[in-house]
């Protein structure tokens, strides 16, 4: 059953791989192209990350992966001419949704050298993080 997990990583990363090629192709110079090329080399990099053994390198490439989407989501949100208040209130919730992809990875990361009672509040905690990222991006794309 490894060997699915493995090579559906691998054929991801190869997938995200073909999708930046075949985009770097129509490249307009934009900041929405730019930044959808670089939310698909986010994806790459995370698909990547998970064929190694290594655990923090994943939780690495998620991090990317998070923080690219968010910045796609950025860009492409500029483009819609809101006022200066509701380009502030969007600037405010991507940095918060960063901040939130941050610390899930740094209490995560925290986890393998922390004491055996302590590891299971750090995961519990980067758990609930983990939960809020989705929904606080679910919130900002609507």
């Amino acid at each position: 059953m490894l060997w699915l997990a493995v090579w559906s990583a691998a054929c991801a990363a190869l997938g995200y791989l073909a999708l930046i090629t075949w985009r770097l192709t129509l490249l307009r110079r934009s900041p929405v192209s730019v930044a959808l090329i670089l939310a698909l080399a986010a994806m790459a990099i995370w698909s990547a990350s998970l064929l190694s053994p290594y655990f923090p390198l994943s939780t690495i490439g998620k991090t990317i992966r998070d923080l690219g989407w968010l910045g796609y989501l950025y860009a492409t949100s500029r483009n819609f001419g809101q006022e200066a208040q509701t380009r502030r209130k969007i600037g405010t919730t991507v940095l918060l949704l960063a901040a939130l992809a941050l610390g899930r990875a740094i209490l995560t990361l925290a986890i393998l050298p922390a004491q055996i009672d302590m590891a299971h509040d750090l995961l519990l905690v980067s758990l609930v993080l983990g939960w809020m990222l989705p929904i606080g991006g679910v919130f900002f794309v609507h």
